[in-house]
């Protein structure tokens, strides 16, 4: 087995929040009732068959959508897993080069909440795994 590249699968993390417009701008001040979008940008360094990604959300985000389905966002095909504390998306194939995926959550709850990890890795070739940064949010 070789090493994995540090370009060859990573994972990054944001949340944004919409403004009274309806705009996407990055989240500093969450209330309760804030409608926020949680963006993951996938790196992929070469092409890959059968990758899950497992999203940790924190206890104030409730997902928008609570069913679970097929979608394609960015040229990328998925299947979209709702649970109680995660997202999980998995991904039959996934082409070298950069890949948006998002999705959306309501802010439910006031508090200091930690934001799990999010984690991508090839379930055939599990060396290659990546993950990104925890993070903490405030909800006034």
């Amino acid at each position: 087995i070789g090493e994995q590249k540090v370009d060859d699968l990573s994972i990054t993390e944001q949340i944004l929040v919409y403004d009274a417009e309806g705009k996407l701008t990055k989240a500093h001040n969450l209330k309760v009732g804030d409608k926020v979008r949680i963006e993951l940008t996938v790196k992929c360094g070469k092409n890959m068959e059968y990758i899950t990604l497992n999203d940790q959300r924190g206890a104030c985000f409730e997902p928008v959508d609570k069913v679970s389905t097929y979608d394609y966002q960015h040229g990328c095909c998925m299947y979209r897993e709702i649970k109680d504390f995660a997202t999980n998306i998995f991904i039959p194939y996934l082409s070298k080069g950069t890949y948006v995926l998002n999705y959306d959550c309501y802010v439910t709850n006031s508090g200091s909440f930690g934001i799990g990890i999010a984690t991508i890795q090839c379930q055939y070739a599990p060396q290659f795994v990546a993950h990104s940064a925890g993070n903490s949010v405030i909800v006034k």
